[in-house]
């Protein structure tokens, strides 16, 4: 991963809906940096669609 943008998330990341504003401005910024997640825990909704933008190849992410 180069040049990542990194969210760093002091909480679980329990709902899509935290995570749509931040995947909607990746998708439309163009750059096609990835991105780095840190996090407490994720949903596995919250996980299945970050893998689904993956395999669309939508946006490139790790979620740490």
């Amino acid at each position: 991963m180069e040049n990542p943008y990194i969210l760093v998330a002091g909480e679980k990341l329990s709902s899509v809906n935290q995570i749509v504003p931040l995947m909607n401005a990746l998708i439309n910024s163009g750059t096609g940096r990835p991105i780095l997640i840190v996090c407490d825990s994720i949903d596995d909704v919250v996980n299945t669609t970050l893998v689904l933008n993956v395999l669309r190849g939508a946006v490139r992410c790790c979620v740490v």
